[in-house]
């Protein structure tokens, strides 16, 4: 059975990863994304980036960039896989994916 502060926990990280994302601050970012090599990400529009130093630079650049940064942060659905031992909070365009 699934720990309900399992979901907190994954709302909580998903929480805060949109309020540095909001704040343009790449110091909270790195104290949340994964910085092994499997790390990855990818915005919008773009391309697969893999490991952290790829995927912080590409931040560095958005928040350099970008004049607005604006996003919808609702989660419809939180899905705890445990055969990923991750959660995966569901949207409705990009998905977050946590690893505990």
């Amino acid at each position: 059975m699934t720990n309900p502060s399992d979901f907190e926990a994954v709302l909580a990280a998903n929480q805060a990863f949109y309020h540095a994302f909001s704040n343009r601050d790449i110091k909270s970012m790195r104290m949340l994304w994964w910085q092994g090599s499997t790390s990855l990400c990818v915005h919008p529009g773009g391309t697969i980036l893999t490991g952290w130093d790829s995927i912080q630079a590409s931040w560095e650049s958005i928040f350099k960039n970008t004049d607005s940064l604006e996003i919808d942060i609702e989660i419809i659905k939180v899905e705890i896989d445990p055969c990923e031992h991750g959660f995966k909070p569901r949207r409705l365009r990009r998905p977050n994916h946590f690893q505990s």
